[in-house]
């Protein structure tokens, strides 16, 4: 079976955590603060940004006043970088039968489905964690 795009609970908080760190600045954030503003488990939260700081799109700090930081600058993140993170590559998918069925290109459902599919992929590969500076994603 073909596999139409999925945003996991794990990718959409990898997004909203990193767009909280992206608002506060350089500042540090620690989970429980993060996890307040997002409503979220800490676990859940500490291990989604763990993933995300060995793909160095966060860096962790240490000691009194530790917590996370952006990796580098909120406009060289891409939320596509963020997605691919967490769910891996991004993948267009035409039958969602996984099967040549039919041509795509007579049916209504595949070219309507890869339409959908390559307007949310530019969409993440153009948005930038800065590109709506202090709003939600």
């Amino acid at each position: 079976m073909g596999k139409v795009i999925k945003i996991s609970d794990a990718a959409t908080l990898a997004i909203h955590a990193m767009k909280v760190m992206s608002v506060n600045g350089i500042g540090t954030q620690s989970v429980m603060q993060m996890a307040e503003k997002l409503k979220v488990s800490e676990a859940h939260l500490a291990k989604v940004l763990q993933r995300l700081t060995r793909a160095k799109l966060v860096k962790s700090v240490r000691g009194p006043g530790g917590g996370f930081k952006l990796g580098r600058g909120a406009e060289k993140v891409t939320l596509s970088d963020i997605y691919e993170t967490i769910e891996g590559p991004l993948e267009i998918v035409g039958c969602l039968l996984g099967e040549p069925v039919c041509p795509e290109s007579t049916c209504e459902l595949s070219v309507k489905l890869i339409e959908a599919q390559e307007a949310i992929k530019k969409y993440l590969s153009e948005t930038t964690l800065a590109t709506h500076k202090g709003q939600a994603v």
